[in-house]
């Protein structure tokens, strides 16, 4: 599986616990300022309203968007309209994160879905 992580550059870096896995194999940062460079075609959309996997095969490519929730829902829709890409989620799992308001309720941070993946 390969990770294709669209993160937000205003992200502040010192508060980012998925940078730590920049340079490893199989994740790659996207970044959000070059959007339209990129094609997403063929990968799947790890997003909170997709449909639940319990597996992924070899070979998926995924992309996760990191970014605060707000940010988040502005680029997934952008996403949606450019490239309708197919959404699926993690479900089973609750956050141990200590979130602020406007997180979905099956919302997790990017470090504990990846994890989960």
């Amino acid at each position: 599986m390969d990770i294709f992580i669209l993160k937000d550059y205003k992200e502040n870096p010192k508060k980012c616990s998925i940078i730590s896995l920049k340079g490893r194999p199989h994740i790659d940062f996207l970044d959000r300022l070059k959007f339209d460079e990129y094609d997403f075609s063929g990968m799947l959309l790890l997003h909170p309203e997709g449909e639940p996997v319990t597996k992924i095969p070899k070979g998926t490519k995924i992309l996760l968007v990191d970014s605060n929730w707000r940010k988040a829902r502005k680029m997934y829709n952008r996403l949606e309209q450019k490239f309708h890409l197919k959404k699926i989620s993690i479900s089973g799992f609750k956050s141990a994160y200590p979130w602020k308001k406007g997180r979905p309720d099956n919302g997790l941070c990017s470090i504990e879905a990846l994890w989960v993946l």
